[in-house]
C-alpha cells in the first residue's frame, strides 16, 4: 500500500509537494514490515506505527493540492486523533471482553487527549473547530464502549461498528474541510 500510495502521488503531484510525509513515514513502514515479517504485527507498538502510515496519503494528498504544510499535517494529526484513541479502546474492549487483565487507562486518557490537541491546532488555525467537534463526538462513543465492554463485544461486532464509525469520521472530516 505505502509504495502504491507512493507512486500515486508522485505522477499526481510531483516529488517536490508531497517527498517529506514519505520520508517522515518510512522509518514506521520499515518497523511494521520487520514486525510483521516476525510475526508479531498485532503488537501494540507495530499496531501504532501502521496506523501512523495511514495518515500519509491524507497529508501528502493534501499537499499534493496545494495546501499549507502546517495545515496539511494537521490533517494527518487529526486522523491519528481517531486512529490512536479507537485503536487503544478496540484492543481494551477485546480484551476485557474475553476476561484478561488489562487496565483501561491508556485508552481513557487517549479519549480525552485527543481532543484537547485537537483544540491546540484548531486555537492557531490549522484545523476547523467542527473536527474538534467530531472528534469528541468519538471520544464518548469510545468511552461508551469502554464503560460497557466487560464480556459484551465480539471482534467481530467491534470490528464492524468502528468501520462504519470510521467510514462516518472520514466522511465528516470531508465536510468539515469542504
Amino acid at each position: 500500500l505505502f509504495v502504491i500510495t507512493f507512486i500515486a502521488a508522485v505522477l499526481l503531484a510531483g516529488t517536490q509537494a508531497i517527498i517529506v510525509p514519505w520520508v517522515v513515514a518510512s522509518p514506521f513502514v520499515l518497523f511494521s514490515a520487520w514486525m510483521d515479517r516476525v510475526g508479531r504485527s498485532r503488537h501494540l507498538v507495530a499496531e501504532l506505527a501502521s496506523t501512523a502510515v495511514c495518515s500519509v496519503p491524507l497529508v501528502a494528498m493534501a499537499l499534493a493540492k496545494g495546501w499549507d504544510q502546517n495545515v496539511a499535517f494537521a490533517l494527518g494529526i487529526a486522523n491519528l486523533a481517531r486512529s490512536w484513541p479507537t485503536l487503544l479502546a478496540v484492543r481494551t474492549c477485546l480484551r476485557r471482553s474475553r476476561v484478561e487483565p488489562i487496565s483501561p487507562v491508556p485508552a481513557l486518557i487517549a479519549q480525552f487527549a485527543a481532543p484537547a490537541l485537537l483544540a491546540l491546532l484548531a486555537k492557531h488555525h490549522a484545523l476547523p473547530w467542527s473536527v474538534v467537534t467530531i472528534n469528541a463526538v468519538l471520544s464518548l462513543h469510545a468511552l461508551v464502549l469502554l464503560s460497557l465492554s466487560i464480556g459484551r463485544f465480539s471482534a467481530r461486532q467491534l470490528g464492524i461498528t468502528e468501520t462504519v464509525v470510521g467510514i462516518l469520521y472520514v466522511v465528516s472530516l470531508a465536510l468539515a474541510y469542504a
